[in-house]
C-alpha cells in the first residue's frame, strides 16, 4: 500500500498545498500517511487560504521547505 511507503517520506509538491477542493485536504493526507517533510513549489496565491496547510502540517511536526518553485510557477500561470 502506498500510504505504508510514505512513512518517513518527503514529498515534493509542486502547487499550492490544498486546503479547501473536493477531494479533501492533501495536508491531511500528508500526516495521516507519515510524511515528515514537505518541499512546497510556491504558497497558495488565494490569500483566505494562503499559509494554513502549512501551519497544519508545521502543528504536526511536519517540516516544511516552501517557495523553492515561485518564480517558475508564476510563469506558468500566467
Amino acid at each position: 500500500m502506498a500510504r505504508d511507503k510514505a512513512v518517513n517520506s518527503t514529498v515534493l509538491y509542486i502547487g499550492a498545498l490544498c486546503t479547501l477542493g473536493r477531494t479533501g485536504l492533501c495536508c491531511e493526507a500528508f500526516v495521516q500517511a507519515g510524511v515528515k517533510r514537505v518541499v512546497i513549489g510556491i504558497r497558495d496565491p488565494y490569500s483566505k487560504v494562503d499559509g494554513k496547510g502549512i501551519e497544519y502540517l508545521q502543528k504536526h511536526g511536519v517540516k516544511i521547505m516552501a517557495g523553492l518553485y515561485t518564480k517558475e510557477i508564476q510563469e506558468d500561470l500566467k
